[in-house]
Formats: C-alpha cells, sequence, structure tokens
C-alpha cells in the first residue's frame, strides 16, 4: 500500500503546477547565476594568472633603497596569490568578498593587497549562486509544496476517502513524505545537471576528480537541507487544519530558521569574542621590542670603541640578538591574530548551526572551498611561507650572498587545497538530519492524533 500511495503522489506532484513552477523558477535562477559566476570565475583564472606572474618577476624589485639585492630582497619582499577555487563558478562563498593576495616580507605581514580592478556595479548587483538558490528559493518552494500536504487532503475529503481504504495515517504520512521529497529531488537535480551542464561548456572549468566527489557531496547535503523545509511543511500540515494559517506559520518559521538567525550569529559571536584588530596587530608585530640601533651603538662608542667597531659590533648584535626577537614577536603576533579570527569563525559557526540555513551554507561553501576556514587555512600557508622566507633571508646572509641572491633562489609559494572530505561537514550533516528527525517526529505524533473529518 506504501509504494501504490507513493507512486500516486509522486504522478498527482508531477503533474502540479506548483512542480512547474519549481522546476522553471530553481532552472532559471541556478543556470542564470551559473553563467554569471562562470564569467566572473574566468575573470578570476586570468587575473590569478597574470597576477602571480607579474609578482613572480617582482621579487626583488622594489625601490628600497637598499644597497644589495639580498637587502631589496628583504625589504621589499614578495606578493603571493591564492589560486581561485575550482567550484567557484557555482559558489561565490567568501572568496571573492576576502583577500586573495597578501604582500609579506623579511619582518613584516602577512598585509592584505586590495585589487581595484573591475566592474565595481558588479559589487552592486552581485549576483545570487548556488547557495542562496538553494538556501532560500528552493526551501521556499518545499514549503509551497507541503504545507497542504494534510490539510489541504482534509478539506477535500480525499483524505477520508483514502483512508476507506486499508491504509492507516502513518503509512499515507510517510508516503506523503518520501513523494514530496522525491518530487523536490527531481526539480533540484534537473536545474543541478543543467548549470553543470553550462559549466562543461566552459574553458575556465577544470573539474578533478576531487572536485567531482564535492559536487556529489553538495548536491546530498542540498537534498538533506531541502527535506528539513519539506518536514517542515507537513509538520505544520497536521498542526492547523486550514492551509491558510498554516502557510503563515511556516513564512514565520522560515523567516526564523533562513534569515534571523543565521544573520545575527555573527555579531553574537562578536560580542563573546571580539574581532581581531588588524592595525592593533600590524603595529603590534612592528614593535622592534624597545630596540634602537642609533643607541646600541652609541653604548659601543661609549665603551670607548672606534666608529668602525661600533659598526660592527652593533651590526653583530642587531643580526644575533635583536633580528631573531623581532622575528619572534612578529611570528606571535601574527599567530595570536589568526588564532583569535579562528575562534570568531567556529563560535559564529557554533550559533549558526541552529538554524538549518546557517549548517547548509557552512557547509557547501567549506565543500567547495569558499568558506571562511579555507580563507584562514589560506592565510595560516602565508604565515608559514612568510617565516620560510625569512628563514631563507637568515641563511643567505649567513653565507655572505648579499650581491649574489637572485629571485628565483626564493622558494616558491605553494598553497595546496585540501582533498574532499565529508568528515568536515559532518556536525551540519548531524544537525540537518536531527531537524529531519523533529520535525517528522512532531508531524507523527499529530498524524496518529488527526481528525480527517
Amino acid at each position: 500500500m506504501f509504494l501504490t500511495l507513493f507512486r500516486k503522489e509522486v504522478l498527482l506532484q508531477l503533474l502540479s503546477s506548483r512542480f512547474v513552477f519549481s522546476v522553471v523558477i530553481g532552472t532559471l535562477l541556478l543556470t542564470g547565476s551559473s553563467w554569471v559566476l562562470l564569467h566572473d570565475h574566468g575573470d578570476d583564472v586570468r587575473s590569478y594568472r597574470q597576477f602571480e606572474a607579474e609578482h613572480a618577476r617582482q621579487i626583488g624589485s622594489y625601490e628600497t633603497g637598499a644597497d644589495t639585492p639580498l637587502g631589496a630582497l628583504s625589504m621589499g619582499g614578495r606578493i603571493v596569490d591564492r589560486r581561485p577555487p575550482e567550484l567557484a563558478f557555482l559558489i561565490s562563498g567568501v572568496y571573492r568578498a576576502l583577500p586573495k593576495s597578501f604582500w609579506l616580507s623579511n619582518f613584516d605581514g602577512p598585509t592584505p593587497e586590495t585589487n581595484l580592478v573591475g566592474n565595481r556595479l558588479r559589487e552592486l548587483f552581485a549576483a545570487v549562486d548556488f547557495r542562496f538558490v538553494v538556501g532560500v528559493i528552493f526551501s521556499l518552494l518545499a514549503l509551497l509544496l507541503s504545507y497542504d500536504a494534510i490539510n489541504g487532503e482534509r478539506q477535500s475529503g480525499t483524505l477520508k476517502l483514502t483512508l476507506t481504504n486499508p491504509v492507516s495515517l502513518r503509512t499515507f504520512l510517510f508516503a506523503k513524505w518520501a513523494s514530496l521529497n522525491a518530487v523536490l529531488a527531481i526539480a533540484f537535480l534537473l536545474a543541478f545537471l543543467l548549470s553543470l551542464g553550462l559549466a562543461l561548456f566552459s574553458p575556465a572549468v577544470s573539474l578533478s576528480g576531487a572536485g567531482m566527489l564535492r559536487l556529489a557531496l553538495i548536491a546530498a547535503i542540498s537534498l538533506l537541507y531541502l527535506a528539513v523545509f519539506v518536514t517542515l511543511g507537513l509538520l505544520v500540515s497536521t498542526i492547523f487544519r486550514d492551509p491558510y494559517p498554516a502557510v503563515s506559520a511556516a513564512l514565520l518559521v522560515w523567516v526564523l530558521l533562513v534569515y534571523v538567525i543565521p544573520g545575527a550569529a555573527p555579531y553574537l559571536a562578536a560580542m563573546r569574542e571580539p574581532e581581531p584588530d588588524y592595525v592593533r596587530t600590524a603595529t603590534a608585530r612592528q614593535d622592534r621590542l624597545g630596540y634602537d640601533y642609533r643607541e646600541i651603538r652609541k653604548s659601543y662608542l661609549a665603551r670607548g670603541l672606534s666608529k668602525k667597531e661600533a659598526t660592527a659590533a652593533t651590526r653583530k648584535y642587531w643580526s644575533e640578538v635583536v633580528e631573531p626577537l623581532w622575528a619572534a614577536n612578529v611570528a606571535r603576533n601574527n599567530e595570536q591574530f589568526l588564532n583569535q579570527k579562528s575562534r570568531v569563525v567556529e563560535r559564529g559557526r557554533s550559533l549558526a548551526r541552529v538554524s538549518p540555513y546557517g549548517g547548509f551554507s557552512f557547509a557547501v561553501t567549506e565543500l567547495a572551498l569558499v568558506g571562511a576556514g579555507e580563507q584562514l587555512r589560506f592565510e595560516r600557508a602565508v604565515e608559514r611561507y612568510r617565516r620560510t622566507f625569512h628563514e631563507f633571508i637568515r641563511e643567505q646572509q649567513a653565507l655572505g650572498r648579499d650581491k649574489e641572491v637572485r629571485a628565483s633562489d626564493v622558494p616558491p609559494f605553494r598553497f595546496e587545497s585540501r582533498a574532499a572530505a565529508g568528515q568536515d561537514v559532518l556536525v551540519e550533516v548531524a544537525v540537518l538530519a536531527a531537524f529531519v528527525l523533529l520535525f517528522f517526529s512532531a508531524a507523527f505524533v499529530k498524524m496518529l492524533r488527526y481528525d480527517v473529518r
């Protein structure tokens, strides 16, 4: 009987205007956003290649006033760039909003570089992406499909007629839930596959095996997320006998879960854990801990050393004592800054998980490598490279290669994205599943006492 009801419900939904509306809206929005983001992704890839080559040529060529190539390299430093994530054509996340290039030198940085090229109106009229279309539009469509699934049947009299057959209220509820999820999955997958089809014709997109796996995980989490709102619609349909109060209540809960709670999470997190101050951190790391080159030289002159001997002793003291302490101070302040940023992100993530949309957003952006976590990993990689760069300069100084060192000798910067890993979003998946279980359990309990008259 379950299969009979399931097939009947699926057929009815597929022939309904709501399903056609869902397919049309979802397809138009997903394919339209993919077309725009594919264009932006192509620009990002070309800009990255151009900037990476340009910044490689600029190593050691900055005007610093240094009298040796090593001095110019030490003070001028270099700029490192982040490669555009391969799934940024689908989900923009925080990738385009946060710095993608950082300047660093022997003792300073990383300092974010701001890219001012491009059309500024795109920032004003930013294109929606997969996360918005699924998280907002499809979740609303899920409610519109399910808010009258039970009370609508009661109102039309078909529920009483159905129950004259050997079928229980529980079986009816299971069949409704499964069929609505199946129909919504069809609408979503049609739009999703069409948007991916556009990407296959773009030269800027080259999907690896890990990228395909990430896409599969993103699709699976999206279906689980939509199941939350299908189940919510079923719940309000069992609570309210009339469809109109049901849709009003469903929309109120939808606004809370999709907009209010996720929007408040970053601000609540900042209240518990103050956001790090970049200017203060930059000032602290540039502090030479009270050491002054001229004062040190004066102290050697006061001991009776000649000017030449005092200069040589000061340089030795500066190299052996001051520079290591200064380097440790820079590393310590940078590490504290990154740790504080990480705590703010994690606290906000924990608060946002209270909402299905918050958990869904974190999950898909992390899987697409355009989330706050991946940005922090990139910035930590830049800081590790800054230390490598500092060690390289110190080694060249110890070898006396002040004039022989070349830009090509500088160690390259590499930042490799992680392999596809579902365990990174296990908490978000568990929370979404808990929402489905909670809403369905409540609907099940209400259905056991449902008055079909």
